[in-house]
């Protein structure tokens, strides 16, 4: 298995293009597609077909879809990849996480923090249908003057649901993210 650095427009275009149909398991990854953020890469077998997505920061997001029908190829391949990199946290289906703990553990290194997503599915609505709030209530998209207002439940959302045990809660870092957040896409 070979880890191609996605670096190119259409290099993130075949990243988005594999994960469409798991991005209701792999949101947070696609995010970081579509930001294009550094340090993704594309998991390709040897005759280039993509088998999986993965992120090489600190916190490791993946998606791998036939890691278990993979294993064989695919545990020496990722210990290999992993050889240099430091990480504190392992997020993703939990058939590919338990292989990336494996090739981690061949190394005698073991990430502070482990989240499995298999149960976390974002809802997804068509285009087409009509979101209509209870009777009483509107539905607003939320703009930087909020921040004030929406910064009690962000700090609560970050430490119950977001925030790995082994990093310091920091509400500065919170507050820039939620602003930054506001600024460049659409919250309601």
């Amino acid at each position: 298995m070979k880890f191609l650095s996605v670096k190119s427009n259409s290099d993130y275009s075949r990243a988005q293009d594999f994960l469409v149909p798991y991005e209701q398991w792999c949101v947070s990854l696609m995010e970081a597609i579509r930001r294009k953020e550094k340090d993704i890469y594309i998991i390709t077998d040897d005759s280039d077909i993509v088998s999986g997505i993965i992120t090489a920061d600190h916190t490791v997001l993946h998606c791998i879809p036939n890691a278990q029908k993979n294993r064989t190829e695919l545990l020496p391949s990722l210990a290999s990849f992993f050889n240099y990199r430091h990480v504190s946290c392992v997020n993703g289906e939990a058939d590919g996480t338990k292989i990336i703990l494996e090739a981690l553990a061949a190394r005698k290194y073991f990430p502070a923090q482990t989240n499995f997503y298999s149960l976390m599915i974002s809802c997804m609505i068509p285009s087409t249908a009509a979101i209509i709030p209870p009777e009483g209530f509107c539905i607003e998209r939320c703009r930087l003057e909020h921040a004030n207002l929406l910064m009690p439940l962000q700090l609560a959302y970050e430490k119950e649901e977001v925030l790995p045990t082994c990093r310091k809660f920091d509400p500065s870092v919170i507050r820039f993210n939620l602003e930054r957040t506001l600024r460049t896409e659409y919250v309601l």
